[in-house]
This record gives structure tokens, sequence and C-alpha cells, in this order.
């Protein structure tokens, strides 16, 4: 059992799944994670995973190994199933007119950083997929993570036949629910503030940010869900909890540590970037992806863009060049709108270990502080939720401290307010007013203090608070089956 903290039972489930200490995912981000990034994310008992896309089996088998060398803990590799990936698509295929219309805009660009022109069609994408699975499942690697792909039943098969567990992010609920039923142990809640590729392969499929996605897909499927996207710290860590996830995945906060392989200049942009800083553009994979804006995502514009990873192979020169010249105008930097909450290039680890707590020491309160107030809040703010004769002055009294119950909240709202939000939409139900006075209780009362420490300033056993923190009142219920 974890001593983090933030860790309540879901947490704690997943972390038991996992083979780790905190419920701290890092992203697998190309020409970020590398070994050394993946081990020491582990190493502080999170779940570091090592970007395959662009490896060959050989390098691949190779960075598996030099990461066991560094630790003896779980990590994972994480590999696309795009069909560009899968079946690269054959360069002749692309139009004339597209082809045209991107070189040109290219050239444009290669005039500018003093290149040649090409008109050439670029390379295909190589096949690496297949030979890649087949190195993670030989070698054994605990966790194999997808991105932008369903897995399907027979990978997820072998998988489990050599005890690896599948993690496969998503961006909308219908993506859940097939990842779901494929057999699949953990799904991503990837939301729209994320940086990198969008891992949505369904065409039309609503999106949204990670504090609507979320909740959507934990409602939708009974398994482990992470949050990703816009996520950096703690406070970030207990908000993904109470919307009801099991841990999260970071990748842009990993992006300015000691251990990533971005180069400098990449760390520095993030540092420098605000929260408006960033666009999702295809101009440099053909996919979407929230990136850093620079002078290439500026200057492409709306120019054709071509098949997934042939616009990479076009483009593969001047990003090249970019990083050669430590030039971040022309580089693909890809990062969440969170980059404009990070200042610092910590090591892993402290990464790790800052999610334990809710925040910096301008965010925190001390524990007895904070139940103080909250008592003093149902005190002052509490009376005029009481029946008529019990509204006397309430006196404080000491009560022994207790430990956390299964009724408690998880660290700001209750399972039960989730169920009674649905309820209260239905004028139908005959509860439904009742319901909704419950919520708005004590959601009034909670003020962003845990229920218990609430609870425990309630005097009268028949305050809302009290009886929600027993587990009593109607809305804690689940919803009786259906008649038939």
């Amino acid at each position: 059992m974890s001593d983090d903290p933030a860790m309540n039972p879901a947490a704690s489930r997943l972390c038991s799944k996992l083979g780790i200490q905190h419920p701290i995912v890092q992203s697998g981000m190309s020409r970020v994670a590398g070994p050394e990034l993946v081990a020491a994310v582990s190493n502080a008992g999170g779940l570091g995973i090592l970007a395959a896309l662009r490896l060959e089996p050989d390098d691949l088998r190779a960075q598996i190994r030099r990461i066991r060398e560094m630790s003896d803990k779980p990590f994972g590799v994480n590999l696309w199933l795009h069909p560009g990936v899968t079946r690269p698509i054959a360069p002749d295929a692309i139009a004339p007119g597209t082809l045209a219309g991107a070189q040109q805009r290219l050239n444009e660009i290669r005039t500018r950083l003093g290149m040649p022109a090409s008109i050439s069609l670029p390379s295909r994408f190589p096949e690496l997929v297949q030979r890649n699975f087949d190195v993670i499942v030989e070698e054994g690697v605990p966790v194999w993570s997808v991105g932008l792909g369903n897995p399907g039943p027979q990978m997820v098969r072998r998988c489990h036949d050599r005890g690896i567990t599948v993690m496969a992010m998503v961006t909308n609920v219908r993506d859940a629910r097939l990842v779901a039923d494929t057999g699949v142990d953990v799904i991503v809640a990837q939301g729209t503030e994320a940086g990198g590729h969008r891992s949505n392969w369904s065409d039309g499929a609503e999106e949204a940010g990670t504090m609507v996605i979320v909740p959507r897909i934990v409602d939708t499927v009974p398994l482990p869900v992470l949050a990703a996207g816009g996520i950096v710290d703690g406070r970030g860590l207990i908000a993904a909890l109470a919307l009801g996830a099991s841990g999260v995945m970071l990748g842009t906060r990993f992006i300015a540590t000691r251990e990533s392989i971005a180069p400098e200049f990449f760390k520095q942009s993030v540092l420098a970037a605000d929260a408006g800083a960033t666009v999702v553009s295809a101009a440099f994979t053909g996919l979407p992806m929230r990136t850093l804006r620079n002078r290439f995502t500026s200057e492409y514009g709306d120019a054709p863009v071509l098949p997934p990873m042939l616009q990479s192979s076009a483009a593969a020169d001047i990003v090249k060049a970019a990083g050669e010249r430590a030039d971040a105008a022309y580089y693909p930097m890809p990062a969440g709108e969170s980059a404009g909450l990070i200042d610092d290039i910590p090591s892993a680890a402290d990464v790790v270990a800052r999610h334990r707590e809710p925040g910096d020491a301008r965010h925190r309160r001390a524990p007895r502080l904070a139940a103080d107030e909250a008592r003093d809040n149902v005190a002052e703010r509490g009376r005029h939720l009481l029946p008529a004769r019990a509204r006397q002055p309430v006196r404080r009294q000491v009560q022994p401290r207790r430990e956390p119950r299964a009724g408690d909240d998880e660290r700001h709202v209750v399972p039960c307010i989730r169920r009674a939000h649905a309820r209260a939409i239905d004028d139908k139900r005959p509860s439904a007013r009742g319901h909704r006075e419950t919520v708005s209780q004590i959601l009034e009362l909670l003020d962003g203090h845990t229920l218990s420490s609430v609870a425990d300033g309630v005097t009268d056993a028949r305050h809302p608070v009290a009886v929600c923190a027993r587990r009593e009142h109607t809305a804690c219920q689940p919803d009786p089956a259906p008649q038939t």
C-alpha cells in the first residue's frame, strides 16, 4: 500500500495492477522519452514509458534492456496503431496537386533557411509496428501503451498470455467503448488541452477537455481511467481523482526534466510558453498534433498536407536542419496547454514527488487548519439547513480524530454526488427535487474541504452532510434495477 496522501481506493487498485507506488504515468513521447527518463520515473514510483514509434526492432530491444540495467521497476513501451503507421501509405498514392502544393510551401521555408528546394516524393514510413510488437512480447515488457488505434483482441490476448498489461489512449467515449470491448486493462482519457498527437481514429467522434472527457469515460467503462491533459502537479492529480480517474498521465511536464532527451532549446521553449502558446496543427506529420506555436506552424498555414507520416518524411530535412541549428522556430515541439504552468527543469523524481502534495507552499494549508476552518464554516453557514428546533448555537466539541472510512469523499467529491446529479437532471423522477437540494447543500458546505472534515464538525446527526458521510441518504444508493 502506498503512503501517498493523495491516494484513494481507485488509485490504489491502479497501482496494484501496474506494480507502482504512485498513480503517475509518463507519456511515451517520441524524441523525449528515452531509457534514462523511463527508468527515472519508474525508480521514483511512477510508470515510465518508452517511445518506440521510430525505433528499429533491434534498437527497441537494446533500449528495453538498457532500461532494465537502470531499473528493476515496471515500465512500458508505446506503439502507435494508426493505419498510416501499421500500413504505411505508398508515396506514389499522393495526388500530384497535393504534393506540389505541400512542397511549394516547404520550399518557401527551405529558402528562408538557406536549404535547397525539393519536388521529389517523400520516403515511405517504415513498417515497424508488427516487428516492434513482437519485441515487446518477447521481452515481456510489463506494460504495452497503445496510441491512435484499437489493438484488437488478438494482440491483447498475446499480451495477456505473457502477463503484459495493455493500456490504450482515447479521446472520446466511442473509442473508449471499443478498446474496453477489445479487452484492454487501462484506458487513458486524453483531453483536448493535452500535448502531442490526438489519439483519435474515429471520424466525427466528439472530443472535449480533460474536465469533461474524463468523467464521461469513467461513467462509460468499467476499467481504470487515467486523465491526460493539463496536469503538472499534485493539484492536477487531486482534481483528476475527484473526476473519477484512477491516476494521471503526464507528457508536457516530463519534457522539461533533466532526464528528457528533448533538445535544450525545446525545454527552454516550454518554460517560456504561456497557456495560449500552443496550436493544433497537422503540418509536421499529417496528423493533428498540439504543439508549441512557432514559425513553421504559422508559415505552413493552409497549404495542402500530405497523408499521415508522409508529411513527416517530406519535412524531415527541415526538422533535421532546425535541430542541428538549435532553431526552435522550425522544429516540432509537441506540448500541451499546461506548458503555461511550467517554470523549471527538475529531475523526473522531483516531478513524481511533487504529485504527492496538493500543490506548492502557495496553495497548501496545514491539514489541522483546514479541518478547523471547515468546522467553523459548518457552524456559521450550516445552521439554516437544520430543522428550526435545532437552530441553536453550535458548541465546538473536541472529537477524536478518526481514519478515513468508506463513506468519505475522494479528496473533494463523493461518488454519490455524481449519481445525484445524474438523477436530478431527470425531472420525471419523483425524488429529483430532493436530490438537487442535497447536492447543493453538500457542495456549499464542502467548499474545498474533505467530506470527513466537514462531517466531523456537524453535531446534528440529521444534517445532510452527516447523513451523506454515513452513506445513508437516497442519493448515495445505487439506481434501482429497471422494471421489466
